[in-house]
């Protein structure tokens, strides 16, 4: 089986949220040799600038919160708030190191494990006809190109899936019959995907 997965894999990793699990078991999967994880190059440098971004708001907040509690430490009856508050800076001042952490360990194990998708001429020409087509935001014309251009480069008898939670711009049906039509499916979330890839 070939399993395709975008930007929001390796945020999940990242970021640990709710799907972490089912996300991390696929990498394990994967590096087993289990299945053959394809991932666009793009999204790889995508997920780095997105943490970049994210780190960007949160010293902004951080800021803006540092002032907050400096002139609730000059009253009085807001001091003992203020206190309480401090663990919470501190908690924000370190989200970035584990954060980043997490991913670079993520995309270790992928760059020793997935096939890479380059993002090169025939792929963006790709990406510039999907965006007349589906209406893409600039970053998913990019991954969706990639994995067209993947399909239609390799074809592979192999059952394959393309996995990604951003179901709002990929669950297009003509985007999904266009992955049909490559022996494609679309799953929208990562257990949905493992249920299909782990050993029985």
């Amino acid at each position: 089986m070939i399993v395709y997965v975008e930007t929001n894999f390796l945020l999940e990793l990242a970021l640990a949220q709710e799907h972490t699990q089912a996300a991390s078991e696929l990498l394990v999967l994967a590096t087993q040799r289990a299945f053959t994880l394809v991932i666009p190059s793009f999204a790889l440098s995508e997920a780095f600038s997105t943490l970049a971004q994210r780190e960007r708001n949160r010293r902004s907040l951080q800021n803006n919160l540092s002032q907050h509690l400096r002139d609730l430490r000059r009253s009085a009856p807001h001091q003992s708030a203020a206190a309480a508050l401090e663990p919470l800076l501190e908690f924000l001042q370190g989200l970035e190191r584990e954060e980043f952490g997490r991913l670079q360990q993520a995309v270790g194990q992928i760059l020793a494990t997935a096939h890479i998708v380059e993002f090169n001429t025939d792929v963006y020409a790709l990406a510039l006809r999907t965006e007349e087509r589906f209406g893409l935001s600039p970053q998913d014309e990019i991954v969706y190109a990639s994995v067209l251009h993947h399909l239609r480069s390799r074809p592979s008898d192999k059952p394959k899936i393309f996995v990604s939670t951003n179901f709002k711009d990929f669950e297009d049906p003509d985007l999904v019959a266009e992955l049909h039509a490559h022996g494609c499916r679309y799953e929208v979330s990562f257990e949905a995907c493992l249920a299909q890839v782990r050993p029985t």
